[in-house]
């Protein structure tokens, strides 16, 4: 079973990291991160197979755990198993 919401993208895009960027940098104030192609690249990679609202949870749930600003894999962590979202449309 596909845990998303029904109708969720997922393929995170440059965009989302953009609205990631600016939650992270709100929630640790004084903190900015790079958004040069090469870093929204990176950082939209190692998130793709999630969807935004599945990233921004992951964000607000370490931020309660973490002072510090986090990298892409560290988010990873907070996020469902890639395997639980492996799946095929022609599944029933």
């Amino acid at each position: 079973m596909d845990p998303r919401p029904k109708n969720e993208r997922c393929d995170l895009t440059k965009e989302d990291v953009c609205r990631t960027f600016d939650l992270l940098e709100q929630i640790y104030q004084g903190k900015k991160k790079p958004r040069d192609n090469v870093t929204l690249a990176i950082w939209a990679e190692i998130l793709k197979p999630w969807s935004y609202a599945q990233v921004r949870s992951a964000v607000v749930q370490r931020a309660r755990e973490n002072r510090f600003f986090p990298d892409p894999s560290e988010l990873a962590a907070y996020l469902p198993p890639i395997s639980c979202l492996l799946y095929t449309s022609d599944a029933a």
